[in-house]
């Protein structure tokens, strides 16, 4: 019996993946075959202009969130931490992902480059008891970013994990060339369809080549 309990509650787990986003149902991530002469490689990332032409060229895209994930040494004061999952999001992301805000309004956190969002555990990490809305903490000794909010601590069943969201724009504003950049694989992207679109259709006949649209409800 304590077997297959454990097991029920592995299964139930797992497939409760990312089922508490309000828009979960239409929201399918993108992954690429890239293809060479001897094989077919699958990769679970994306180039950073994949996701933003699939939006231009497909109307039933309602929205595209791009991910990109840095390592950072951050101070606050004498307080040094080394960090290394850290998320950069396109400014889409609290409209198309369930990731609600105890701190600050999803209308007016990332409209600057220089902005974060903290997980309720980083804020209480970096500002102990401390209001952290409008305080800073300096990346890499360079980029000093004022903390705009503070969201509930994601889930454990959820594939998107971080405790510091940062605007994609702190990224794209200073290497423009990133739009062009194709051969670049070290996004993760995620769509957004349209009430009513049959992700079987738009998979097999919307979509280029070169990626597939896999449903969210897999944790792996």
């Amino acid at each position: 019996m304590t077997a297959c309990l454990l097991i029920f509650l592995y299964v139930s787990f797992e497939l409760s993946y990312d089922n508490f986003h309000d828009k979960g149902d239409r929201i399918y991530r993108v992954v690429t075959d890239l293809k060479t002469k001897s094989e077919t490689i699958h990769a679970s990332s994306t180039s950073y202009p994949m996701g933003v032409n699939i939006q231009q060229d497909f109307p039933e895209v309602e929205m595209v969130t791009s991910f990109y994930q840095i390592s950072s040494l951050i101070k606050h004061g004498d307080l040094k931490f080394q960090k290394k999952n850290i998320l950069l999001a396109d400014t889409t992301v609290f409209q198309q992902f369930t990731f609600p805000l105890v701190q600050g309004n999803i209308k007016d956190v990332f409209k600057t480059p220089k902005e974060a969002v903290l997980s309720e555990r980083a804020a209480a990490k970096y500002f102990g008891t401390e209001d952290p809305i409008g305080k800073t903490l300096m990346f890499e000794d360079s980029t000093l970013v004022t903390v705009t909010g503070v969201m509930q601590n994601m889930p454990e069943n959820s594939q998107i994990k971080t405790d510091i969201l940062l605007p994609m724009t702190l990224l794209t504003s200073n290497d423009r060339g990133l739009f062009n950049s194709w051969g670049n694989f070290g996004w993760q992207t995620f769509l957004l369809l349209k009430p009513g679109t049959d992700y079987k259709n738009y998979r097999q006949s919307c979509l280029p080549s070169w990626s597939s649209v896999y449903p969210r409800t897999s944790g792996k």
